[in-house]
């Protein structure tokens, strides 16, 4: 439910029973707690009460959406993605991705840089790997088949000489 009210006043209205978490915007970029009091109420069959419901203060916040793209060679395969702050180290996000698919992390730092990396894979002697990116909050990564970089795995290998 959702209704306008102007600061500083008042504004009656019906509402179901239940409880009232808080409020966010669909990124959920930003929330506030809503407190009620009082907290419990006792109404009789066809009466009124009043009660007061206010907003805590708002909490900023940032998001950031992970987009593993079509990748062939790993269509029944998942990537680990690992998502970093950098100033601190803290882990933001440790993920499996299945390629053509879009993570969304929410409810992140609302500021300062997060790094976001592709672990690299070994499949079939060839290692994939991904450079790591830099996003801000709100922002979208993307690591695409055109961003993959293969190695052959040569380990092992016999040399043979050519004339």
């Amino acid at each position: 439910m959702s209704i306008d009210v102007p600061p500083m006043e008042t504004t009656a209205l019906k509402f179901a029973v239940g409880g009232y978490n808080a409020i966010e915007n669909p990124d959920e970029t930003f929330a506030a707690k809503a407190h009620v009091s009082p907290g419990t109420v006792e109404v009789e069959a066809g009466g009124e009460t009043s009660v007061r419901v206010t907003q805590g203060d708002v909490e900023h916040l940032g998001t950031i959406k992970v987009t593993i793209g079509q990748i062939p060679e790993f269509e029944s395969e998942t990537f680990r993605v690992v998502v970093i702050k950098k100033s601190s180290g803290a882990m933001l996000g440790d993920f499996k991705s299945p390629p053509d698919d879009t993570t969304e992390l929410r409810r992140l730092p609302s500021s300062g840089t997060a790094i976001i990396s592709v672990v690299d894979t070994v499949l079939n002697n060839v290692k994939y790997s991904f450079a790591s990116q830099r996003s801000r909050s709100l922002l979208e990564a993307v690591f695409s088949n055109d961003d993959m970089k293969k190695d052959i795995d040569c380990t092992g290998f016999s040399s043979c000489p050519l004339k």
